[in-house]
């Protein structure tokens, strides 16, 4: 061995004496030279690898076509665990290739049969000569599934191993880069210095482009000469001024963007989406909704008061069951629609109550035998606020506890007080409103001003032809004398709020309701009053002008409230609309102080006045539904309806304004359904109609909400429902209110044209009889004296004296005079 490598070098040295220098240097270089290239380029093919497989990859989800052998899979996640190809965890978009077992694929066939994801392929794997089988990610299901299947051994080895296809110049261009390699290991590196070569600058057009900007800002500088080369700027001037006639670019279009989907309208926004359902088994079950209510300050917060769906005469035959059964108002939330939060206990069925919205935690209400109730349930607010919170802590109550309050008890709160009966209404009361926190009536019925912006007077309006006013200060109230009552302790759960009115209120002024001709009186049902809640520019406007006079010294402490109306309208049990003075005067035939009877009255409507408003946006338009019409009315013409509905298929039971939009309101019917009417937009028919109950519907209100708007809607079973309001009956359009007052207007006049055309045609038809008899030769008609007016009558009179009494010998009633 060692004589051989002795020999080695000895053979080396003699072969490389003979060669010249240059060619030994050129042979050393070729037989090390493939040496040296595979250890320098080992990484950067690496590289150039992945790259290149990058690009075919990218070049395959480019294209709209699969390889050949490529099919698309869906995988679902547990296949991808099973096979460590979790999506955008194991295999991502960047590196989106990875390779299975083709034993493995079989297995999972045949583990999982129909199961498996791999089962649609299972002849093409079965068929499949490789191995390995490659599995693409698609990230963006480019071809419809998350996952690509290569089933072809040739795509598979095109997608792994990219074809390198170079051409000769870039071969020759490699091959001197690697010799200059070769060059530089071999010896020490040698920086070559190239001297910068002078070329001439190539003009592109570039400076024209300076030129021109140049003489722009030359022109709009101004000439050397202004005045004399202002006549040139004149067409230039034009041109702007009839740009800015054609289009206002000074308006904001963002202002002016369409809020509505009126444009895009599609029938799937066009219905109502019930929301939640209120139903109670308990306290609700055989009852009809008789009034609903919404929380003025606590969102999510619905009342409902529920009433037996006897008449009078099946009332009468089960009084003892409807004596003994409780009623109560029914306080919801929307965070728990199964049991109620909160329950008001009734002395009798309640047929309308109201919130007070000033002091929400105080409840008025109107009973069934014609008494008043008030509730105090200020100690159960902030259970209704936090009822979320008792839900989670409810969730989280263990099994075994020594608390006994029972956490699904439903609390109840007692009434604090109750109106004397002997001084209340002898019906049923039928609607309540509480008075305006600016306005105030004293004994008298005069409006004064309430400073303390406090509602603390309430109307009611019962079946016995009178509307009673009701104030709950002590002080102010008129009390009926009970010393029985007063030696009686309340009990201890009962709130002390209104304990000097219990049993002993007594309402503090009365409207009762004449008619202008003999056959009984006017039985309200429903009425509004124009003072509205909130308005209190008659109070500002009466401050400023006590401030213009200067101070005076007064002792009057409350002061009358100069503008205020007291007109309101009612309607009655005969469908009769009513307008009507609160304001007593003296009767000239009995001397004594009492309502005057109606400035007008109506019988416009073939059943009871179920609902009666005044428009949120313009109160001098009124929406009266009654019996199997509705009718739009204006305050101050009382000549009719400006509109007025046809007969409908079913009777209407009520009805209610739009919060939000001026044109459009809503009317239920005792069939279950809810017609939807815009006055912009139909007038001959509803532009939506929709069956919301199986049963028949007694009672809507609806509340807007941030987000959306609610429709409750209470049927005849004691069931609540609520419904999402479709978008393009919540948001108001552009000019809409312009375009409604501009309607009404436009009804007023047509309706003023067509009175003044009657009148003219009864004058015409007046002139031409007139005309016919002096033709025919006949004598005008002579004008009696009074005298002879009366003479006449008096022998009509006889006349049907006679005939009366022909009459009733015929029928055996008066013997006949011998």
């Amino acid at each position: 061995m060692t004589e051989e490598s002795n020999d080695l070098p000895d053979e080396n040295s003699k072969h490389s004496a003979k060669l010249p220098s240059g060619k030994r240097s050129s042979r050393i270089r070729n037989v090390e030279t493939p040496k040296l290239r595979m250890t320098m380029s080992t990484g950067h093919e690496s590289h150039e690898t992945q790259d290149q497989l990058k690009s075919d990859i990218a070049n395959i989800f480019a294209s709209d076509v699969l390889p050949e052998g490529c099919v698309p899979i869906f995988l679902s996640k547990p296949t991808q665990q099973i096979f460590n190809i979790v999506a955008d965890e194991q295999i991502t978009q960047s590196k989106p290739t990875a390779l299975v077992q083709k034993t493995d694929l079989l297995k999972d066939i045949q583990l999982r049969a129909a199961v498996s994801d791999f089962s649609v392929q299972k002849t093409a794997i079965n068929d499949y000569p490789g191995t390995e089988i490659l599995i693409m990610y698609d990230a963006e299901y480019k071809f419809g599934e998350n996952y690509i299947l290569v089933l072809s051994e040739n795509s598979k080895q095109a997608i792994l191993n990219p074809a390198e296809e170079k051409s000769e110049e870039q071969t020759e261009v490699e091959d001197e880069e690697e010799d200059e390699d070769t060059i530089e290991e071999e010896s020490d590196s040698v920086t070559v210095f190239r001297p910068p070569v002078r070329r001439p600058w190539i003009n592109l057009g570039s400076d024209k482009e300076v030129m021109e900007l140049s003489d722009e800002f030359h022109i709009f500088c101004g000439p050397d000469s202004p005045l004399q080369d202002l006549g040139k700027y004149f067409p230039l001037f034009e041109q702007g001024l009839l740009e800015n006639m054609m289009y206002d670019f000074l308006t904001n279009d963002f202002e002016n963007l369409a809020v509505g989907d009126e444009t895009y309208d599609t029938r799937a926004d066009n219905t109502f989406k019930e929301f939640l359902s209120f139903t109670d088994l308990k306290f609700s079950k055989d009852k009809a909704v008789t009034c609903i209510q919404w929380h003025p300050t606590i969102k999510g917060i619905v009342a409902m008061s529920v009433g037996e769906r006897h008449n009078y005469d099946q009332r009468c035959d089960q009084s003892s069951r409807v004596l003994l059964t409780p009623t109560h108002i029914i306080l919801w939330s929307f965070a728990d629609p199964i049991q109620p939060q909160l329950l008001l206990e009734a002395p009798e069925d309640i047929m309308c109550f109201q919130f007070n919205p000033t002091d929400p935690h105080i409840v008025a209400g109107g009973c069934f035998n014609g008494t008043v109730v008030l509730w105090d349930i200020e100690r159960h607010l902030e259970d209704l606020r936090t009822v979320k919170a008792r839900m989670k802590a409810k969730n989280k109550t263990p099994l075994f506890s020594f608390d006994d309050t029972d956490p699904n008890r439903v609390p109840i709160s007692p009434y604090c007080c109750v109106s004397n009966i002997e001084a209340s209404h002898t019906s049923a009361i039928l609607d309540l409103i509480w008075m305006p926190d600016h306005v105030e009536v004293n004994r008298l019925g005069y409006c004064l001003e309430n400073t303390s912006l406090k509602c603390v007077q309430l109307i009611t309006c019962g079946l016995n032809n009178e509307l009673l006013f009701w104030d709950i200060r002590p002080d102010r109230s008129p009390l009926a004398v009970d010393k029985n009552r007063d030696t009686i302790m309340p009990p201890r759960n009962v709130p002390q709020t209104f304990l000097a009115l219990d049993m002993k209120w007594k309402p503090l002024f009365r409207v009762h309701l004449f008619k202008t001709e003999p056959g009984g009186d006017h039985a309200p049902t429903r009425f509004c009053m124009r003072e509205v809640q909130g308005d209190r520019r008659l109070l500002a406007a009466n401050a400023d002008d006590r401030n213009t006079l200067g101070p005076k010294t007064s002792t009057i402490k409350t002061k009358p409230l100069q503008g205020a109306s007291t007109m309101f309208y009612v309607g009655t049990e005969d469908g009769d609309l009513v307008y009507v003075d609160w304001m007593p005067q003296k009767d000239q035939d009995t001397g004594k102080m009492q309502t005057p009877k109606p400035d007008f009255y109506a019988p416009q409507h073939d059943g009871p006045i179920s609902y009666l408003a005044r428009s949120p946006f313009e109160p001098s338009v009124l929406l009266v539904v009654g019996g199997w019409t509705w009718s739009i009315w204006k305050e101050g013409v009382h000549s009719g309806p400006i509109i007025e509905s046809g007969h409908a298929q079913k009777p209407f039971t009520g009805g209610s304004w739009s919060p939000t939009r001026p044109s459009v309101f809503f009317i239920s019917r005792a069939d279950g359904g809810l017609e939807v009417w815009d006055l912009l937009d139909k007038t001959h028919e509803p532009v939506m109609f929709q069956s919301v109950s199986a049963n028949a519907v007694t009672k809507i209100s609806l509340c807007n909400f941030s987000r959306r708007q609610i429709i409750a809607i209470g049927d005849v079973q004691g069931a609540l429902q609520l419904f999402v309001v479709p978008r393009r009956l919540k948001t108001m359009l552009a000019e809409e209110l312009n375009n409604f007052n501009a309607y009404i207007e436009r009804e007023v006049k047509r309706r003023e044209f067509v009175l003044m055309r009657w009148g003219l045609r009864e004058q015409e038809k007046v002139e031409q009889e007139a005309e016919n008899k002096r033709r025919a030769g006949v004598a005008p008609a002579v004008t009696l004296t009074e005298d002879e007016v009366l003479q006449k009558e008096a022998l009509e009179y006889e006349d049907h004296l006679k005939s009366e009494q022909a009459f009733l010998r015929q029928l055996g009633m008066i013997e006949e005079e011998e």
